[in-house]
């Protein structure tokens, strides 16, 4: 292995495993069948920017090269440029392909509120760019259908645009305070006051208006801000969108994407760590924060559900569902365990 890996993983078709480096010089691309190595200059991250479409035949990579950023276009393996071209980014911090795989969406950083679709040929599709001040986009996501993109913006707002025309179509924000108006958004906090042995929080209603969600002041001096929509992801039929504000840190929101409102709010006692939908239940999402627990949200009807590990220090850091939606891998640093969800 050569000396200063920061991360291995393998290629969308096995053939072949990628290796960044520390200083970004170059992508080592190991094939396994040729036993042979090929090298991609210039990736401008080492854990980040390499990306391969939903159908698994090609993956793009950002790079840098002259001052400028490019997106390459590579063949599964990784071994055969097929496209490369300069984005009109001012310093691009990351991209993502649209499910259906015809469109590469890619943004700026955040000092630039500026999103770009391109093409896998590097054909310009379109553009998008808000006039209002502050910092930029924070997280980005699609649709499972590929008809609603979503993006989470250091604003607090989440704007929806339409992949059809590329307008947007409506904005979701997280306010610090649900007025009298919100009565349709469901409200659960955990029970600080509970004396249950087992750290097993129980959660109860709260219907009182208006309400404060509890709000962390960000550091804006900092390179990063704790402030902005850095979680955003669609249920599996596309319908409700789970959001995570980092101001906010234990509060998760759940939207009704058809009728562009918020339709629950779960505040937990402690700062989430994970959220993942059920990828075949749209009904469902898991997520914890980083106890021996997890918490399993149902949104129809509203209630949850606590799992608990028994093992001693385990804390959850990272949650995996079974394609299928039936189990949930729970892993810490030193364990895991697997829970059969019930239906």
């Amino acid at each position: 292995m050569e000396p200063g890996i920061r991360r291995v993983w393998w290629s969308p078709d096995s053939s072949s495993i990628l290796c960044s480096s520390d200083q970004n010089m170059r992508l080592s691309v190991w094939l396994l069948l040729d036993q042979q190595v090929r090298y991609i200059k210039h990736p401008k991250f080492y854990d980040k920017g390499c990306e391969p479409s939903p159908d698994g035949r090609y993956i793009a990579i950002a790079e840098l090269g002259q001052g400028k950023d490019y997106i390459g276009i590579y063949t599964s393996s990784g071994a055969t440029l097929l496209h490369h071209f300069a984005t009109n980014t001012h310093d691009l911090a990351g991209l993502c392909w649209t499910p259906d795989g015809k469109y590469l969406v890619v943004w700026d950083h955040s000092l630039y509120y500026n999103l770009l679709i391109y093409r896998p040929d590097g054909g310009y599709e379109a553009s998008y760019q808000t006039c209002e001040d502050g910092l930029g986009i924070k997280s980005i996501t699609c649709s499972p259908d590929s008809r609603i993109l979503a993006i989470g913006g250091y604003d607090r707002k989440i704007r929806l645009l339409r992949t059809s025309d590329w307008k947007i179509v409506g904005t979701l924000s997280h306010e610090t305070s649900l007025l009298q108006a919100d009565t349709e958004a469901f409200v659960y906090q955990a029970d600080s006051s509970s004396k249950r042995t087992d750290n097993n929080p129980s959660f109860y209603p709260l219907s009182r208006r208006p309400l404060d969600i509890p709000v962390v002041r960000p550091d804006y001096n900092t390179a990063n801000p704790k402030v902005g929509v850095s979680v955003c992801q669609f249920s599996s039929d596309g319908h409700y969108l789970c959001t995570f504000d980092d101001s906010m840190p234990t509060a998760l929101w759940l939207w009704d994407v058809l009728h562009m409102s918020c339709r629950l709010v779960v505040i937990h006692q402690q700062v989430i760590r994970q959220i993942t939908w059920n990828p075949q239940d749209p009904d469902t999402l898991a997520t914890s924060c980083g106890s021996n627990h997890v918490l399993l949200i149902k949104r129809q009807p509203p209630h949850s559900k606590n799992l608990s590990i028994k093992a001693s220090n385990f804390d959850v850091r990272k949650l995996i569902w079974s394609q299928n939606g039936k189990s949930l891998l729970i892993a810490s640093k030193t364990m895991f365990c697997l829970a059969t969800v019930p239906d």
